[in-house]
């Protein structure tokens, strides 16, 4: 019998030691839970959620790339339309002015004055054509890019941005002579079809514009649904672990508690037997 009693003794201590153990495991992972936030810490606590985490991880990375590239390709167009206002402001000056030259009422000698105005005009367009750049592209010149504003190399992530040339249209309206009657009449016609020009290249701009709104909101719709699939992923149920973190330390008490009520037991029984 006493044989018996203390074999018993000694698998009731080993089931309290293995429960003993099991119960700190558990309070360490809650409170590592707890302490980052995260439910899936390392691979082994869901190394499927993980994989997946990672990877959504480095998609938004991406996407915020691609954002910060589209926000740059907006500062161009935004300095190219601003540019072409300043030419249209400076265009129907030129075609008022060119307007007033060309009634029978002014001689040649005052329409020299009015030449004088049209001619600084003229050279302020020519300036804003030769000097209108964004980080070194010459906008107006013809310059094109290829902007990438996703997160792969489909075509669908690119967008050709630019192939504004109005250096090619330019010199008629920088010719443009409104010292004589006749001069000032076929000036018309000149700055009518550059503003044409103008309009159709900033409805190219505002296209471009309205659709780089379109691919910003996007991207952003699509970065904060990965943000929030890799929050449930990761992000552990706070509530949860402090439940759970509550449950391992009233398992953990209880079994050093009754660990040690068993040690004196058999203690005890030893003491019985040996007297």
């Amino acid at each position: 019998m006493a044989v018996g009693s203390s074999g018993s003794f000694s698998s009731l201590s080993l089931n309290f030691s293995k429960n003993i153990d099991k119960a700190q495991k558990s309070l360490s992972d809650s409170f590592q839970k707890l302490s980052s936030g995260l439910r899936v810490n390392k691979a082994a606590n869901d190394a499927a959620g993980l994989a997946v985490a990672a990877a959504l991880d480095s998609s938004i990375v991406s996407l915020g790339q691609a954002s910060r590239n589209v926000s740059d390709i907006a500062s161009l167009t935004a300095i190219a339309d601003g540019a072409l206002s300043r030419i249209s402001d400076l265009t129907a000056r030129k075609a008022e002015l060119a307007t007033q030259a060309s009634t029978g009422v002014f001689d040649d000698a005052q329409r020299a004055n009015i030449a004088l105005e049209d001619g600084e005009l003229s050279q302020e367009i020519s300036r804003i054509v030769e000097t209108t750049e964004f980080n070194g592209i010459k906008i107006f010149q013809g310059a094109s890019i290829t902007g990438q504003v996703g997160t792969d190399a489909s075509s669908n992530s690119q967008l050709n941005v630019g192939g504004i040339n109005i250096s090619q249209i330019i010199s008629g309206i920088t010719a443009t002579d409104l010292s004589t009657q006749a001069g000032a009449q076929a000036a018309l016609t000149t700055v009518q079809n550059f503003s044409d020009s103008l309009s159709q290249s900033r409805g190219q701009i505002g296209a471009t514009e309205s659709r780089l709104s379109s691919i910003s909101n996007s991207i952003q719709g699509q970065k904060l649904a990965e943000s929030e699939a890799v929050s449930r992923i990761r992000d552990a149920d706070i509530a949860e672990e402090v439940s759970n973190k509550l449950k391992s330390e009233i398992l953990l008490q209880t079994g050093v508690s009754l660990a040690a009520q068993a040690g004196k037991l058999s203690a005890s029984n030893v003491k019985a037997l040996l007297g």
